[in-house]
């Protein structure tokens, strides 16, 4: 988990895609930019429109938030760019509070067993 440079939080990694980036490639890079962990992408957690966020800027922003399980295959957790002031590793049971779709991706990363999570998806299949 990285600790926000802009708000003081814990959150789990998160980041914006590159224009034509897929998901899995943003995922990992991200990871590495933001701790120098090197890591692979798993499986598909959750998959989500998150509320009205509007930037310090005054930019209104709808996020659409992609969940991502991932496995440390190399690096050094540290610091590694302007977003956070620390990294640090977090046994499940003490993990800080965190948003709901991040703590549901965690959630659904500990269970082996999880399908992935869709906003909606039962919504969508009783109209279809």
């Amino acid at each position: 988990m990285v600790r926000r440079s802009d708000t003081g939080d814990w959150a789990l990694v998160t980041g914006c895609l590159e224009p034509g980036e897929q998901p899995a490639a943003g995922a990992v890079r991200e990871v590495l930019e933001e701790t120098g962990v090197e890591v692979t992408v798993e499986r598909l957690l959750s998959v989500e429109a998150l509320d009205l966020s509007v930037a310090p800027n005054g930019d209104q922003v709808y996020w659409l938030a992609i969940g991502l399980r991932c496995r440390v295959v190399g690096g050094d957790a540290r610091v590694n760019d302007d977003e956070s002031v620390d990294v640090g590793w977090f046994d499940p049971t003490a993990v800080p509070a965190l948003a709901p779709h991040q703590a549901r991706c965690l959630q659904l990363a500990l269970a082996d067993d999880a399908d992935a999570w869709i906003a909606g998806r039962s919504t969508l299949a009783q109209s279809a």
